[in-house]
C-alpha cells in the first residue's frame, strides 16, 4: 500500500450529518499556497462543525496557529510539491476520515529591478503589473547610486507591467523589449518566469483505459529520466475527496540507457455506493518542484463515464453560456415597454424594450437549443431607476438603467424587464427545455434612490479619500472601496452587519427562485470575506437542504493571483479568464498572429486554475469592443473605443473577420474551461465599445435581416456548440497546448482514448497538413471552416480532427 504525504490531521466534531454524501458532488478545490504565512479557512470546506484542536506537524510544512475555525498555515521551502490535509470527523465515539484537502506548494519567486535615473530625473518611480494587481503603490522602487532599485514576490508565468514615474506617466520597462498587448490597444512590457514544473511542457498525466473497478492512468513526468528517480515518485489519487492509497506503477526501461520509457499507473477502484462521484489524480516527485496537471474523471453509478449523454446540463464541465442583453435581445411583451422618450437621452442608451418574455419566447421557439445552450446569464432584473443618471460629454447625453446595474431594489424586478411571473415562468420553460438559469447579481452597490442608502446612511463606503481626492474608478488603489460613480454609493463590506444584510438578499434569490447560480459583478472591488459568507449560507441553508446545484462565477479584471484568490470550495466556482481572452485576441484579431504567446497564457492558466477548472471563456462582452470590429481594421490601436461607438455606424467591412472571430471561438471551446457566447456573436455582430457593442439582437425576420455571411457564420458556431456538447474529451479530457510556429497552434483533448486535435492556422498562407509532424496519418476530419481545401489548412482558419 502506497504511503501518502500526510501534512496534518484535525478532528472535526460535526452534527449527525453524513458529509462525505452531502459533498460527493462538491469536491474539495486544491489551496495553492502563499509564501511563509497561508490562511486556511476550514468552515470552506466543512460549513458546518465545530473545530477541536488536536492538530499534527510534519516537516516542511506546519500548523502554525488555529483562530477559531481558520488554520494558519507556513512552507519553510523544503515541502514536496503537493500534500494533502487530511480532516477526521468524530461522532458518537465514532471516527473517520471526512476528507482531504490537495495542497500545492507556492513556486513564487523573487522580481529585482533597475531603472536607470543618473541625474535622478524623476523624484518617484514605482511599478505596477500583474504581480501587484496593478497597484503601484505596492512597489515603490528606492534610489541608490543613480538607479532606482526594487523587488517583489511573483508567481510562476506570463507577467505584464508598466514603470510609473512621479505617479503619473506610464513607460514600458526600456530595458526589456518583450512585449504584449494590454488588450486595450497599446501594450505593456512582458517577462516570462519559467517554471520547472513540467505541466507547462506537456500533460504529465493522461487516461489510457478503465476496466472493472479499475482506471489507468499514464505518466511522462519520468520519460527520459533516470530509473532511480522512481523511488521519489508519488501519486495522489483522491474519490470525492476521500484519499485511495491502492496503485500500482508499472514501468517499461529500456535495457540499455536504464531510461524509463513509460510509466503506467493501476489504479482500483472501490465499491462506489454514490449515483455521481469523481475520481482525481495528480504525480509529483518528492523533494522536486514537478507536479502534473489533474485527471477528473465522473464516475456515475459505479461506472466510469465515457460519453458526454451520460452527463448532466447540471455538471459545470457541460456548461455553454450564452449571455444576452435583457433590454437589447427581443421584446417578448410591448405592453411594458417604457422608453424615457427625453430630450437629454440618446437613443442608443434609452429603454428599447427587450424583456424576460422575449428570452421565453426564444426557447420555446428552439433558438437556443438548435445552437447548443445550456445555460442562460441574463443581466440584473431588479428595479432600476426611472429617470436618467450618468453624462457622456461627445454628445451631450445622460444613461437609462437599461443595463440593469444600477438597483433601487435588492428583491423586486424592475416592470420593464418582467414581473415576478413572468420571471417564474421564464425558469420554468428554461429548465423544461434543460436550460440553466443564472442571474445577474449586483453586490458592490446600489443607486443612491434605493431606501438603504438613506435607512443606513453609515452602510457605505466615503466618496472622499483622507488626501481629498474623490475616491471614483480607483479600480486599484483602492480597489475595496472606490465608487464606480458619484450616485452608486459602495457598500462598506467591512462592517459585518452589512456583509449579513447583503448576503441575506443574495440567499432570498435562491431560495425564490430555481436558478442555477449568479454571476457576480464586479468581484475584485468586494472582500472575500462577502463571498465566503455568501456561499457558506447558499450551502447551508439551499444546497444541502434542498439537494440542489450551484454555479457562481464572477467578474475580475486583474492577475490570475488575484482572479484566483476568489476561487476555492467556499468562495466562488470560477471567473471570466479575461487575460486569456486577451490574449486570444491579439492573436486572431490578425494575420500572422503570436500562437506562442497565446500557447503561454493559455498553459498559464491551467497551471493557475487546474485542468478541469470552470473558468469562463468568453467570445466577448459588455463592456468591451466587439471582436470582429477589431479583426475587420474597423477598430484601430489606440483609438478611444468609447467614443468611436457614437462618431461612426460600424459594420463588417472585411469578410476575412468571420473567419478570425470563429478561430477566437473554436478555441474558446477547446480549451478546458466553460465557453461563454456574448449575445450577438453567433453572427458575428459589430460593434464598437459600450454602448455600441449592446446593440439590438438580430434574428432574421422580417425587420432585423442577417446577411449570408452573417448566416454562414450562425452555421459553424452552431456546429462547433455541437461537438462541445457531444464530445466528452471537451468537457473532461486532459489537454495539451503547444504553438509547433509562431503561426501554428495545436490544442489536443485526450480523455480514455477519445482524442480531439484543433489546429489553428494564423499565417495568411495555406499550410499542407503533410507538413505537421504532430497531427500523425490516422485522422479523420470533424470540421474545418475552409472545406474547400483538400488535406490542407486555409488561411487564417481551423481544423479539428479526431484521431482513431
Amino acid at each position: 500500500m502506497r504511503k501518502f504525504f500526510l501534512l496534518a490531521s484535525i478532528q472535526i466534531l460535526f452534527s449527525g450529518l453524513n458529509a462525505q454524501n452531502q459533498f460527493a458532488q462538491d469536491f474539495f478545490k486544491p489551496i495553492q499556497l502563499g509564501v511563509g504565512e497561508t490562511k486556511i479557512c476550514l468552515t470552506d470546506f466543512i460549513p458546518e462543525g465545530n473545530v477541536l484542536a488536536n492538530i499534527h506537524q510534519s516537516s516542511g510544512i506546519q500548523i502554525k496557529a488555529r483562530i477559531k475555525d481558520t488554520l494558519i498555515v507556513v512552507s519553510d521551502g523544503r515541502s514536496d510539491a503537493m500534500a494533502t490535509l487530511d480532516l477526521i470527523h468524530k461522532y458518537k465515539n465514532k471516527t473517520e476520515q471526512l476528507g482531504s484537502i490537495p495542497m500545492m506548494k507556492s513556486q513564487k519567486t523573487i522580481l529585482k529591478f533597475t531603472f536607470q535615473d543618473k541625474s535622478k530625473k524623476f523624484q518617484k518611480v514605482q511599478i505596477k503589473g500583474t504581480f501587484n494587481s496593478w497597484n503601484q503603490n505596492e512597489l515603490t522602487l528606492k534610489y541608490l547610486d543613480g538607479k532606482w532599485i526594487g523587488e517583489i514576490w511573483a508567481a510562476e508565468g506570463i507577467h505584464q507591467y508598466v514603470y510609473v514615474l512621479n505617479g503619473e506617466k506610464e513607460v514600458r520597462d526600456p530595458t526589456n523589449a518583450d512585449s504584449i498587448s494590454n488588450g486595450m490597444g497599446s501594450f505593456n512590457s512582458k517577462l516570462s518566469i519559467q517554471s520547472k514544473n513540467i505541466e507547462l511542457k506537456t500533460s504529465a498525466v493522461t487516461t489510457t483505459s478503465t476496466g472493472s473497478q479499475k482506471i489507468y492512468l499514464e505518466t511522462d513526468l519520468l520519460n527520459d529520466g533516470n530509473i532511480k528517480q522512481l523511488k521519489n515518485l508519488r501519486v495522489v489519487l483522491m474519490l470525492n475527496n476521500q484519499k485511495i492509497e491502492k496503485s500500482i506503477v508499472h514501468k517499461k526501461v529500456n535495457s540499455k540507457s536504464q531510461k524509463i520509457e513509460s510509466c503506467m499507473i493501476e489504479v482500483d477502484l472501490p465499491m462506489i455506493k454514490d449515483s455521481v462521484s469523481f475520481f482525481r489524480a495528480w504525480v509529483y516527485l518528492a523533494n522536486e518542484s514537478y507536479r502534473s496537471n489533474d485527471v477528473l474523471i465522473p464516475i456515475l453509478n459505479g461506472k466510469v463515464a465515457l460519453t458526454s449523454k451520460q452527463l448532466s446540463f447540471k455538471d459545470p464541465r457541460t456548461l455553454i453560456i450564452y449571455n444576452p442583453m435583457i433590454d437589447r435581445f427581443k421584446d417578448g411583451n410591448p405592453l411594458n415597454n417604457k422608453p424615457l422618450n427625453r430630450a437629454d437621452v440618446n437613443s442608443k442608451v434609452d429603454f428599447w424594450g427587450g424583456d424576460i418574455a422575449g428570452l421565453t419566447h426564444k426557447i420555446e421557439d428552439g433558438y437556443f437549443k438548435k445552437l447548443n445552450i445550456n445555460t442562460l446569464w441574463v443581466s440584473p432584473v431588479v428595479k432600476n431607476p426611472e429617470g436618467p443618471w450618468g453624462e457622456w460629454k461627445n454628445p451631450q447625453t445622460k444613461f437609462s438603467g437599461y443595463h440593469g446595474y444600477w438597483p433601487i431594489s435588492s428583491t423586486e424586478t424592475d416592470s420593464r424587464f418582467c414581473t415576478k411571473q413572468e420571471l417564474e415562468y421564464f425558469i420554468k420553460i428554461a429548465e423544461k427545455n434543460g436550460i440553466n438559469v443564472l442571474l445577474d447579481y449586483v453586490a458592490h452597490h446600489i443607486h443612491q434612490d434605493h431606501p438603504l442608502f438613506k435607512s443606513h446612511p453609515d452602510w457605505y463606503t466615503s466618496l472622499y479619500l483622507p488626501d481629498g481626492s474623490k475616491n471614483t474608478e480607483r479600480w486599484d488603489d483602492h480597489r475595496l472601496t472606490t465608487w464606480f460613480d458619484d450616485f452608486m454609493p459602495t457598500f462598506n463590506f467591512f462592517k459585518p452587519e452589512v456583509v449579513e444584510a447583503m448576503t441575506d438578499s443574495a440567499v432570498w434569490w435562491m431560495k425564490n427562485y430555481p436558478i442555477y447560480g449568479f454571476r457576480h459583478d464586479a468581484t475584485k472591488h468586494i472582500p472575500d470575506v462577502f463571498w465566503r459568507t455568501l456561499t457558506k449560507k447558499l450551502k447551508t441553508q439551499v444546497l444541502i437542504p434542498q439537494n440542489r446545484n450551484m454555479y457562481q462565477i464572477g467578474e475580475t479584471y486583474g492577475s490570475p493571483e488575484l482572479i484566483g484568490s476568489y476561487i476555492g470550495s467556499g468562495l466562488l466556482d470560477a471567473q471570466f479568464d479575461f487575460n486569456l481572452y486577451d490574449a486570444a485576441v491579439s492573436t486572431f484579431k490578425n494575420a500572422n498572429g503570436n500562437c506562442k504567446n497565446l500557447a503561454e497564457i493559455a498553459n498559464d492558466s491551467k497551471k493557475n486554475y487546474g485542468s478541469h477548472h470552470t473558468m469562463g471563456n468568453i467570445t466577448g462582452n459588455q463592456d468591451r469592443p466587439r471582436f470582429i470590429s477589431l479583426a475587420d481594421g474597423s477598430l484601430k490601436d489606440g483609438e478611444n473605443f468609447k467614443q468611436v461607438g457614437w462618431d461612426r455606424n460600424i459594420q463588417v467591412q472585411n469578410k476575412e473577420a468571420y473567419k478570425r472571430l470563429q478561430n477566437l471561438e473554436a478555441f474558446m471551446l477547446c480549451v478546458p474551461g466553460v465557453p461563454v457566447i456574448y449575445y450577438g456573436d453567433e453572427i458575428g455582430m459589430p460593434g464598437a465599445n459600450d454602448p455600441d457593442c449592446r446593440r439590438m439582437m438580430r434574428f432574421g425576420g422580417k425587420d432585423d435581416t442577417i446577411s449570408f455571411l452573417e448566416q454562414k457564420h450562425l452555421s459553424v458556431v452552431t456546429k462547433l456548440l455541437e461537438l462541445r456538447k457531444s464530445e466528452i474529451c471537451l468537457q473532461y479530457g486532459d489537454c495539451k497546448i503547444k504553438s509547433i510556429s509562431p503561426t501554428l497552434l495545436i490544442v489536443e483533448r485526450n480523455y480514455f482514448g477519445s482524442k480531439l486535435m484543433f489546429v489553428f492556422n494564423t499565417s495568411n498562407k495555406v499550410v499542407d497538413l503533410k507538413q505537421i509532424n504532430e497531427i500523425g496519418n490516422n485522422v479523420q476530419i470533424l470540421f474545418e471552416n475552409a472545406p474547400e481545401l483538400t488535406n490542407q489548412l486555409g488561411a487564417e482558419s481551423f481544423i479539428v480532427l479526431k484521431q482513431n
